[in-house]
C-alpha cells in the first residue's frame, strides 16, 4: 500500500494527551518546546523508535528544521513523521526573540512577527512535499487551545492558541487534518475511575476539526499511525479506481 504524507494538527487543553499521542506513530522525529518535558520523557521511555530534539529559541527552531531537511535531502532521515510540538511555544519564542518579551499586542504583532512565524509553520509543511523531497514524511503539529473565544464566519469558536489568534484559520486551510484532543472521566469494568481521551474530527460549536479526507469517523481514538493508515486506504482505494 503506497503512503500519501499528509499534515495534522492536534490541539487541545495543557496536559490533554497531545505529546502522549505522537507516541503512536511508528518512528516520529519530534522537535520539542515546551519547557515541561515530563511527557515527552515519557514518551521516549515508552517508545524505542522516537527521536526527540528540544528546542529552546527561533534559531534553534529554524536550525532543527534546516537540519531535517539536510537529512531528507541526504536519504539519511528515517522517519515516517516529522513532528512540532508544539506551535504555542513557537509563538512565545519567536516574541522573546524579535521582540524580547513573552506577549505582544496585535499592533505589534502583525507587522513585525506574522510573516516570519508564517514563512516558518509553511517551510515545516514542506516535509510533506513529494516536489521538494523524493520521500516526502508526515508532518504533525500540536496546539494548546487558547481559552479566548473569537468570532468567525457568524459564529463563536475558541481559538487553537498561535500567533494573533486569527492565524488558527490559516493553519486550518493549510493542513490535511485538525484533531481537537478531549478527554472525559468515565469508569472501567471494575468500576474504577478511568479518563478516556478521543480525538474530534468535526467542528462543533465550540472548536474547530476538520476530516481532511472523508474518511474518518467524528470520534476516532487517539491513534495517529490507525489514523494514516485508514487515510492511506481511501486514497489508495481511490487511486485503483481511477486507473480500473
Amino acid at each position: 500500500m503506497n503512503h500519501f504524507a499528509c499534515s495534522y494538527i492536534v490541539y487541545g487543553d495543557s496536559g490533554g494527551g497531545k505529546t502522549t499521542s505522537l507516541g503512536t506513530l511508528d518512528n516520529p522525529y519530534i522537535a520539542y518546546t515546551d519547557i515541561n518535558e515530563l511527557s515527552l520523557r515519557r514518551l521516549l521511555i515508552h517508545h524505542p523508535n522516537a527521536d526527540a530534539i528540544t528546542v529552546r529559541d527561533w534559531g534553534a527552531l529554524q536550525a532543527a528544521r534546516l537540519g531535517i531537511s539536510k537529512r531528507m535531502h541526504a536519504h539519511d532521515f528515517p522517519h515516517s513523521a516529522v513532528c512540532l510540538d508544539g506551535l504555542t511555544e513557537t509563538e512565545i519564542m519567536l516574541f522573546r526573540g524579535q521582540l524580547g518579551q513573552s506577549f505582544a499586542g496585535l499592533k505589534d504583532w502583525a507587522p513585525k512577527l506574522i510573516p516570519a512565524w508564517r514563512d516558518e509553520v509553511l517551510a515545516w509543511l514542506e516535509f510533506k512535499d513529494s516536489n521538494v523531497y523524493e520521500v516526502p514524511v508526515d508532518v504533525v503539529f500540536t496546539a494548546r487551545v487558547s481559552l479566548e473565544k473569537a468570532e468567525f464566519d457568524g459564529r463563536m469558536w475558541a481559538s487553537i492558541a498561535v500567533p494573533g489568534r486569527k492565524l488558527g484559520t490559516e493553519l486550518f486551510a493549510w493542513c490535511d487534518e485538525i484533531f481537537h484532543i478531549r478527554s472525559e472521566a468515565g469508569y472501567d469494568d471494575n468500576n474504577t475511575p478511568v479518563q478516556r481521551y478521543y480525538l474530534r474530527t468535526a467542528s462543533d460549536d465550540m472548536f474547530r476539526a476538520k476530516d481532511g479526507s472523508g474518511t474518518l469517523e467524528i470520534e476516532e481514538e487517539p491513534d495517529l499511525n490507525a489514523i494514516r493508515d485508514k487515510i492511506d486506504a481511501s486514497f489508495n482505494n481511490m487511486t485503483e479506481g481511477e486507473e480500473a
